[in-house]
């Protein structure tokens, strides 16, 4: 059986659209009786016919393929029994943050599959491996297609999005309308399409028909899909879709739920007026499913709630492509092949540049090897059992999860795990892993990038609008106070709290951020466009805000906590600035900012009075990163910026830094680092390089402890992985003109870079001319503590 990724498996020739003939396969008498009397129903009963809105079907043909699939899949009720296969699953997910990514968790699971129509459903594991950040781990990979049983009888729709936050019963499919379902045409319209040949086992092949269904309103209840029908027999053997809409303002955290504290991730519709259970939460990490009356709880347990979701920063995920292949089994019913789906799960301040905003994208696939059919007509051997699968299965030794649900009910899945765990991560069954050496890897994969376009071209995605149903406010508020994420400390704010009114476009987002502290009492206004959803954006900003320079010339935001920072490190910029970005699908590897806008020192040097500057100017940057951190590999990139202005003391600032990381082991690795920068101009006191405090270039020593316009460094480490962790022991080297530091230390990075804490101490006394009261003494070096995200290393 070819997977689905595999040259041959559909042949894509076109043709004019066939009749649709009358059926010629070996249906059984259920099916054949069952598709008959879906057709008549469908023709005769005013009720049914009055559900359906005149504009749901654009054609005759997607009328008639759209209610033969369901009468075909109801009469199956009917007719197969039982199945028996073997499962091979696959999963991968990355990490991306601004300056690279890697690989953070993957998995390959088989097993033997054993589904029943009235009875429990048995799973016998062969095979399971995990990995987290490339490096084995004990435990099982949980198996999608063994959990849920792969149901031949449900629709696509809801068993390839079992794999979206799947736990337990609690998934996407939960709320799903799918396009399948009874009454489905007040949420999609239909149209029928090209023909294409599908081969089949043996030499043969069948006609199959594509129908287009598109949202007639954007929703996450909703899908962009194109299916392909065979209408002869009516099954539905291919399907390739992705939601109609991201989930974004669906998402809340929950810390409280009945007798649980643990905090999960739910996901609200939140527009099931209309239909009973459409207003279903998802409480992940429980496993369980929560209607909305469980929104109404004790105030305590609605305060901790709002706690939470005002800590977090805003989170979006996405299922950009499935794909979700039949076959035609001995010519009579259409069974699982394969389902592959992929997207995203991204957490941070679309609106901030600089602060972590983080990227999973995930791929996961499943195929099917279909060993034995049961039906109501096949004769000889009496039916199996759940219970005598399970007594031939199980082995001495074996243990056995009953799951949860009915003793005998048969949304419930038996799983029978060997004794000898450690020998299931070598089983000859378990399929190769997926290969993923680019941050954007599913946008990669051939068959997911050809199903997002085949939804494209169709024009299944359409333009839908916000219908009532799926609509909500683009307004966002977040209270001063309340949105504790907005609160942030340094020595020259002090305490200070944030404000911010947002306002969905249809391309971008308008952001409004009101800012006041504690020592500083003069307000902070910016006001952000970002345009150009969901490809290049575009950034214009208008602020009179606090700003803060770094070693690289970047213009970061503040930290949240700073307790150390030197007051001469921040300037309070008034101006105006417009920025182009790559897609939000892409890490944050360039950028491009022009600005025009007036400096005010808030704290100077030594003796040196506040300063006002008029500057206009631009700002280059781009962050390269290559290869993979994987044993037998490496990896390497760097980071160049480039600014410039005119006005008072006009200037031009450049560095550049490359970096290299070489895999000796498994769990050994080696780095090291060198940069230089340049300051040229009629630079002030301000603009000079400035080395130490946040860690970048120089560790162990406090900010502006090595001060020039000309600064080289080099620094080195080595590593050690753990799961999750890396430990590091590193030493620095940095130089301006004849003077020279170094620091060594110890440091702990939190997969791979996203946060890392070192701890260094400084191996030479310093002076710094500019800072010193008195510039003739020198500084004995101490200890330092430096915290930082999204780091190389």
């Amino acid at each position: 059986m070819r997977r689905p990724d595999e040259p041959g498996a559909i042949s894509v020739s076109r043709f004019p659209n066939l009749p649709l003939a009358p059926p010629v396969f070996r249906a059984g008498f259920f099916r054949r009786v069952g598709v008959c009397a879906g057709f008549l129903l469908a023709s005769v009963l005013p009720g049914l016919a009055a559900a359906q809105p005149d504009d749901a079907y654009l054609d005759e043909t997607a009328r008639r393929l759209i209610t033969g699939a369901r009468a075909a899949r109801d009469a199956s009720l009917a007719e197969i029994l039982s199945y028996k296969a073997v499962v091979q699953e696959r999963v991968a997910v990355a990490a991306t943050a601004s300056s690279r990514s890697y690989p953070l968790m993957s998995g390959e699971h088989v097993s033997r599959l054993r589904w029943f129509q009235d009875q429990p459903n048995v799973v016998r594991v062969l095979g399971s491996r995990v990995r987290f950040a490339g490096l084995p781990i004990g435990g099982l990979f949980q198996g999608i297609a063994a959990r849920y049983a792969a149901n031949p009888l449900q629709d696509p729709f809801h068993f390839a999005l079992s794999s979206v936050l799947p736990h337990s019963r609690a998934t996407m499919a939960t709320f799903l309308r799918s396009p399948l379902e009874a009454g489905s045409e007040r949420d999609y319209q239909f149209r029928s399409g090209d023909t294409i040949s599908l081969a089949l086992p043996g030499n043969r092949s069948v006609q199959v028909v594509a129908v287009t269904a598109t949202p007639r309103f954007r929703s996450v209840q909703l899908l962009s899909a194109v299916m392909w029908i065979e209408p002869e027999s009516y099954g539905l053997a291919r399907t390739v879709y992705r939601l109609s809409k991201k989930i974004d303002s669906e998402f809340e955290w929950s810390v409280t739920g009945e007798e649980r504290w643990p905090p999960a991730l739910r996901i609200d519709p939140g527009d099931g007026a209309e239909d009973e259970g459409s207003e279903e939460a998802i409480r992940v990490q429980s496993g369980r499913t929560f209607s909305a009356s469980d929104r109404h709880r004790g105030r305590l347990d609605r305060f901790l709630d709002g706690i939470v979701n005002n800590l977090m920063p805003p989170t979006e995920m996405d299922v950009t492509s499935v794909v979700a292949d039949y076959t035609l089994w001995e010519l009579s019913h259409w069974l699982p092949r394969s389902v592959r789906v992929a997207g995203y799960l991204r957490s941070g301040d679309e609106t901030d540049l600089d602060s972590p905003n983080s990227i999973l994208p995930f791929i996961r696939d499943w195929t099917f090897t279909i060993e034995e059919v049961q039906s109501a007509e096949t004769g000889g051997l009496p039916p199996a059992t759940a219970r005598s699968v399970v007594e031939r299965w199980r082995e001495d030794g074996d243990s056995i999860d009953f799951g949860t649900g009915p003793t005998d009910g048969p949304n419930r899945t038996i799983t029978i795990i060997p004794r000898n765990r450690a020998a299931l991560a070598i089983n000859e069954g378990l399929p190769p892993p997926i290969q993923h050496p680019h941050p954007d890897f599913p946008q990669d994969d051939a068959l997911l990038r050809g199903a997002a376009r085949t939804v494209a071209d169709s024009g299944a995605a359409g333009n839908p609008q916000e219908g009532a149903r799926g609509r909500r406010s683009p307004w966002a508020f977040e209270p001063p106070l309340w949105t504790l994420r907005l609160l942030r400390y340094n020595r020259v704010e002090g305490l200070s709290v944030g404000t911010r009114l947002r306002r969905r476009l249809a391309k971008g987002t308008g952001v409004a951020t009101l800012r006041a502290g504690t020592l500083r009492r003069e307000p902070s206004v910016d006001l952000t466009l970002d345009y150009g959803y969901p490809g290049r954006r575009h950034r214009f900003s208008l602020y009179h805000a606090l700003r803060q320079r770094t070693p690289l010339g970047e213009r970061r935001r503040i930290a949240p906590l700073n307790f150390a920072a030197d007051p001469a490190d921040y300037y309070v910029a008034t101006g105006v600035a417009l920025q182009l970005l790559p897609s939000r699908d892409e890490r944050l590897w360039g950028s491009l900012t022009l600005f025009a806008e007036r400096q005010l020192q808030v704290g100077g040097f030594t003796g040196t009075p506040p300063t006002r500057q008029m500057r206009a100017g631009g700002l280059a940057s781009w962050k390269p990163w290559w290869g993979r951190s994987q044993y037998g590999s490496w990896s390497g990139g760097g980071n160049a910026a480039l600014e410039g202005w005119l006005g008072d003391n006009p200037a031009a600032k450049a560095s550049l830094t490359g970096a290299l990381l070489i895999s000796l082991s498994a769990r050994l690795l080696v780095a090291a680092e060198a940069g230089a920068a340049r300051l040229w101009g009629d630079p002030s006191p301000h603009d000079l390089w400035r080395l130490g405090g946040g860690g970048e270039w120089l560790r162990g020593y406090p900010s502006g402890a090595l001060s020039g316009e000309a600064v080289q460094k080099v620094r080195a480490e080595i590593q050690y992985s753990v799961p999750l962790l890396r430990l590091a022991l590193f030493g620095d080297w940095a130089a301006s003109g004849d003077q020279s530091l170094r620091s060594a230390g110890l440091g702990v990075s939190f997969m791979e870079g996203l946060i890392r804490v070192d701890v260094a101490r400084g191996l030479a006394q310093w002076k710094d001319p500019v800072l010193a009261k008195e510039p003739d003494v020198w500084r004995k070096p101490g200890w330092a503590l430096h915290l930082r995200t999204d780091t190389r290393f």
